[in-house]
């Protein structure tokens, strides 16, 4: 990971550099306006040690660059959130494994944290794969940022992951469990080669996580 700093906040870089055990990088050159840094990346590049979690700041090619992004208004400063099949039932649905927050819980969590940062939000969640696509096609459109738990789609889907891709602004992929650490069919994602970064094994709270890094990539 390459950093151009607004700030030569030495802590800031410390903190980066102990990290790097769990920042996977392509060579993007990526720039980082201390001012909109909220939480610091730490707290989401969790210790290597951990063994229930796993989260990867993954920098993808030229694509990724938020260069698009330059002179954003209100209108478009709209990050969306696409939940994939059978996450309407969280909080209902195995929660010895996905918790017991609903994702309505969720949605009113990140609506407040949009508020106090000069963004709209977009939550959907369908359990039909072409209204998936659709929805990532709509945020393609009018997004600034994107957040999407695909589901069992992550390791089915070719069509969400080539809508994924035509994509030229962050997208944060997001699992509430750690699907690393389960059955090797759930192992596999067609969604991470293609994301800016993915989060997993932090429950709920990796909803959170992900808009606070999308807060810092966007301009």
């Amino acid at each position: 990971l390459h950093g151009n700093f607004h700030r030569g906040d030495a802590d800031f870089r410390k903190q980066v550099g102990n990290s790097c055990g769990l920042v996977e990088g392509a060579g993007l050159p990526v720039q980082l306006d201390l001012n909109h840094v909220l939480v610091p990346w730490s707290d989401i590049c969790v210790a290597a040690a951990t063994p229930f979690m796993r989260v990867d700041i993954a920098m993808q090619p030229a694509a990724r660059q938020m260069s698009g992004h330059k002179g954003m208004t209100m209108a478009n400063r709209k990050i969306f959130v696409l939940n994939g099949p059978n996450l309407n039932l969280l909080g209902q649905r195995e929660p010895e494994l996905y918790g017991t927050t609903t994702l309505c819980d969720i949605e009113t969590g990140l609506r407040q944290r949009a508020e106090q940062n000069g963004f709209t939000l977009a939550f959907h969640q369908t359990n039909a794969e072409g209204t998936l696509v659709d929805q990532v096609h709509e945020a393609m459109a009018h997004g600034a940022g994107l957040i999407i738990n695909p589901g069992a789609y992550t390791h089915t889907s070719i069509a969400l992951r080539d809508a994924l891709l035509a994509l030229s602004i962050p997208i944060i992929e997001v699992h509430l469990s750690n699907i690393h650490a389960r059955e090797a069919f759930r192992q596999t994602s067609h969604v991470s080669p293609v994301a800016t970064g993915v989060i997993c094994g932090l429950g709920a709270q990796g909803y959170a996580r992900a808009f606070d890094a999308l807060c810092a990539l966007i301009p």
